[in-house]
């Protein structure tokens, strides 16, 4: 599939690389379900002022005469740039990942994944005169039912996660990850992830589920990030209109943070 990438910036932010570099970057992630209770993602973001906001399944509908697109709204709401890939086309609707910043965006491309759809998208964001990698992810959900389809999705979910790490080395640089991974922590595909980057809720010692499947609160939804970061605060929020819970997390430059050399690192 040839995913559609597009991409536009609020003239607030433009400069926002001349500024004297941030100390810590505020990370919102949040699968909206199909963006029903768009108000609810706003309220979210004026409520976190996240530096970057990674959000799944907003869409994009296009009519005769006019075009809705849900991130670019979002984005002019709060007077951020955005970024926006298509994961899906569903009658003729797009479905797929937006990145919120900050700072200018950059670079963006989608990232491989299936036959029928991307992993996510990759970008560099400028923050405080700092560049960061970031992947937005939204991985193939698992097949119905649970305990049948987990097998069967296994090699696909490590294939995805081994194709975000590659673009990341590709990259290079300090790099956050966000999204809905849809595996909980433990699978082989939050170990390929644990190999490269670290687990902010696990950084926090936070353990809270993201969705509740099956009747229990499995975290499915993540903030990763690189060495050059450590996790000052994690939080699991409530929203309503979602069957996922937003995800937020503070993270603060090491001391060596400022070095452009990717610095994989073990942490399982």
């Amino acid at each position: 599939m040839n995913a559609e990438l597009t991409m536009a910036e609020s003239p607030s932010t433009a400069n926002s690389s001349r500024h004297a570099p941030e100390r810590r970057v505020c990370v919102l992630t949040f699968n909206t379900y199909m963006g029903c209770r768009l108000d609810e993602v706003a309220r979210v973001i004026r409520e976190v002022r996240p530096d970057i906001a990674v959000l799944q399944e907003l869409l994009v509908y296009r009519y005769r005469d006019w075009t809705w697109h849900q991130a670019r709204s979002l984005a002019a709401e709060f007077g951020m740039n955005v970024a926006y890939q298509r994961i899906v086309r569903r009658m003729g609707t797009d479905i797929g990942v937006g990145v919120l910043a900050r700072g200018e965006i950059t670079e963006t491309a989608p990232i491989a994944g299936t036959p029928k759809r991307p992993t996510g998208m990759s970008a560099r964001v400028c923050l405080g005169g700092r560049t960061v990698s970031v992947a937005a992810v939204h991985m193939t959900s698992v097949p119905r039912p649970l305990m049948l389809g987990y097998p069967l999705i296994i090699r696909t979910h490590v294939r995805q996660v081994t194709f975000v790490m590659e673009r990341l080395e590709t990259l290079g640089g300090p790099a956050i990850v966000a999204g809905d991974f849809n595996t909980i922590p433990g699978t082989p595909a939050h170990r390929t992830a644990c190999r490269h980057l670290n687990d902010a809720a696990r950084l926090a010692g936070d353990r809270t589920g993201t969705r509740r499947t099956m009747g229990w609160p499995m975290r499915i939804d993540y903030i990763y990030a690189s060495a050059h970061f450590h996790c000052e605060r994690y939080e699991v929020l409530s929203a309503e209109g979602s069957d996922h819970r937003p995800v937020v997390a503070t993270l603060s430059w090491n001391r060596t943070g400022g070095s452009d050399a990717p610095t994989p690192q073990t942490s399982d």
